[in-house]
């Protein structure tokens, strides 16, 4: 799989946080997007990841069998910050993703806390890989 974007620019009410942004990315490499607080590091993965749409450039996927696609589908990521749903169960919360793809197997189990709602947990739970 090869991850591209190739002239991503972004703005937020007028103030352009992304420039002509392009990354190289191939399956299994390890890529550290680093700069200063506001630089647009976040805006950058979450473009990548598909959960922003650049307003101008593209975010591309090329699967390994040569597919063209767009990053939603089979970009991962995982926030600093605990951004859970805590209207739903832990379970819900790690399948989200998943789920909208019809990947995830609802039989599957949680170690015992994937029935709990994600604001019965402690932040040791909500953040055990």
């Amino acid at each position: 799989m090869h991850l591209s974007l190739t002239g991503v620019t972004k703005s937020f009410t007028g103030h352009r946080v992304l420039r002509g942004i392009d990354l190289e990315m191939e399956a299994g490499e390890t890529v550290a997007v680093v700069g200063p607080s506001g630089s647009g590091k976040s805006t950058v993965l979450q473009v990548a990841g598909g959960l922003l749409s650049p307003d101008e450039g593209s975010a591309t996927v090329r699967t390994d069998d040569g597919r063209q696609d767009g990053p939603r589908h089979h970009v991962a990521f995982v926030l600093q910050t605990v951004s859970l749903l805590t209207f739903r169960s832990a379970q819900d919360n790690v399948a989200l993703g998943g789920l909208q793809q019809g990947l995830v197997d609802g039989a599957r189990k949680l170690d015992g806390f994937g029935g709990r709602r994600v604001d019965g947990l402690s932040l040791g739970i909500l953040v055990r890989p």
